[in-house]
């Protein structure tokens, strides 16, 4: 009895590897169906019309033969890159969303899902189980109106953000649901303020800023002291590509340097330039909580 079925294609198979691919998945999945809870593939971006092909006959199969039995909890989708694709975006093809979005509207019991880069974001909103308690996807726009109709989400990982798609539209919204936010490839620290402002009741904050170049870093002393002086609830804190110096901790309350350190999640990656040799941080009897 298979509950959970996780699925790795590398990026160096050939083309001449798939074939009888989607044949063969489509076996395997329609024979554990009524027990299969979690379907986690991870595949090279330029096979992914395999999936799609799998995904639209079990789709058509529930209506010629029988109804569909698939009830998941988990669905992820993930790419595999070569070297070659690393810096390239790549998209489904509009007929693959299609097949994609009217696979997630199938499954009413879902949890988490995890997608890649979609195009067609109005349809991805209208196809989103609204009973997500976790999301990761790759979409630069609409993110508000996913947050708003995902009243239970739990925990949230975007990809390729910036600073402005992330708050556009959220104005003075307050999204308490959400627990755990990671951030990849995050771009516009001016946004940090709305950020935590929006999300009150984080525990684990995840920010993973753009490859710093030229000395410009996204997170830095002001925005640390912003985020901590906020967040009264955090207990988890990543900063990649950061510049942080003791200017920028000098202000933070202990009680709240406590509370990380004992839950071991502060994480701070060091930066290869030197440290900023100006004060920029707040001295301890400003900054206060509100």
């Amino acid at each position: 009895m298979v509950s959970n079925l996780r699925i790795y294609v590398g990026a160096k198979n050939t083309e001449e590897c798939f074939s009888g691919f989607a044949s063969n998945l489509f076996l395997l999945i329609s024979s554990c169906q009524k027990t299969l809870k979690t379907l986690d593939i991870i595949i090279n971006q330029r096979r992914a019309k395999h999936i799609c092909s799998t995904l639209r006959r079990l789709l058509a199969s529930s209506v010629i033969e029988k109804p569909l039995l698939l009830d998941l909890t988990t669905f992820k989708l993930d790419w595999s890159s070569s070297r070659s694709d690393q810096d390239t975006e790549f998209y489904l093809l509009t007929s693959e969303e299609a097949t994609l979005f009217q696979f997630l509207r199938t499954q009413s019991n879902l949890k988490t899902l995890s997608i890649p880069s979609i195009r067609q974001t109005t349809e991805l909103l209208n196809s989103v189980p609204t009973q997500l308690t976790s999301l990761s996807t790759c979409t630069t726009v609409m993110i508000p109106d996913l947050l708003q109709r995902l009243t239970i989400l739990k925990h949230a990982e975007l990809r390729s953000v910036t600073g402005s798609a992330l708050t556009l539209g959220i104005n003075d919204n307050v999204y308490p649901q959400l627990r755990s936010l990671d951030i990849w490839g995050f771009e516009g620290s001016a946004a940090i303020p709305q950020i935590v402002g929006a999300f009150p009741n984080l525990v684990k904050l995840s920010i993973s800023a753009s490859t710093a170049a030229e000395g410009l870093y996204e997170i830095g002393d002001d925005e640390l002291q912003q985020i901590i002086a906020n967040l009264a609830n955090l207990e988890s804190l990543a900063l990649d590509f950061a510049r942080i110096s003791d200017y920028g901790v000098s202000g933070i309350q202990q009680s709240d340097c406590e509370n990380l350190l004992r839950t071991k999640g502060v994480y701070m990656k060091r930066s290869l330039s030197s440290l900023n040799v100006f004060p920029t941080g707040l001295p301890m009897s400003s900054l206060k909580r509100k």
